[in-house]
C-alpha cells in the first residue's frame, strides 16, 4: 500500500510541474505574439495568416461601418445611422479595450483623417471638424459642410473618404 502511494505522489510531482511550464510558456509566447499588448485569445473568430493578431475591443456600437485610427490610438468609428441621434463614436482604448469617450455628429459612411481634419461624410454630404493638436476634435456641434448634393437613392448609398 505504502508504494502505490509514493508511486501515484511521485507521478503527480511531474505532472503539476508539466502543467505550470505549460502555462508560463503558453503566457510567454502571448507576449512575445501580442506587438500591441491586447489579448492574444481566440483572434476574434477570424482566420488569419501567421504573424497577425485580432481582439474584439468595443462591441455593440451600432451599425460600424469605416474607422479612422489617430498617431495617439484614439478610434473614430463610423456609424451607418446615428445612435441616439449620434453617427460618429470616439474610442479611447486602455488595456486591451476601448471605452467611449464621446460621440456626435450625423450617421453615413465614411471617416478620415487629414491635416488637422477629421472629414466625414452622409449620403449626400461631406463635411469636416477641425482637430486640435491631440487629434481631438475641437467643435464637435459645429463642423464645416464641404460638398453638398450628392446622390441619394436611398440604396447602397455609401460615401467612403480615402
Amino acid at each position: 500500500m505504502k508504494r502505490k502511494t509514493w508511486g501515484t505522489i511521485l507521478l503527480l510531482v511531474p505532472a503539476v510541474a508539466g502543467l505550470l511550464s505549460l502555462n508560463a510558456l503558453k503566457n510567454d509566447l502571448r507576449k512575445k505574439n501580442n506587438n500591441f499588448n491586447l489579448p492574444a485569445a481566440d483572434n476574434a473568430g477570424l482566420t488569419l495568416p501567421a504573424g497577425f493578431n485580432a481582439s474584439i475591443i468595443a462591441d455593440n456600437l451600432g451599425g460600424a461601418r469605416h474607422l479612422a485610427v489617430t498617431p495617439q490610438n484614439e478610434i473614430y468609428v463610423k456609424l451607418r445611422g446615428a445612435s441616439d441621434g449620434k453617427g460618429i463614436v470616439l474610442l479611447h482604448q486602455a488595456d486591451g479595450k476601448a471605452e467611449v469617450k464621446s460621440t456626435f455628429g450625423p450617421g453615413g459612411t465614411g471617416i478620415y483623417i487629414k491635416s488637422g481634419y477629421l472629414y466625414a461624410s452622409t449620403d449626400e454630404e461631406v463635411y469636416r471638424y477641425k482637430l486640435n493638436a491631440a487629434n481631438e476634435v475641437i467643435n464637435s456641434n459645429k463642423p464645416e459642410l464641404i460638398i453638398t448634393g450628392l446622390l441619394s437613392r436611398h440604396e447602397h448609398e455609401p460615401k467612403a473618404i480615402i
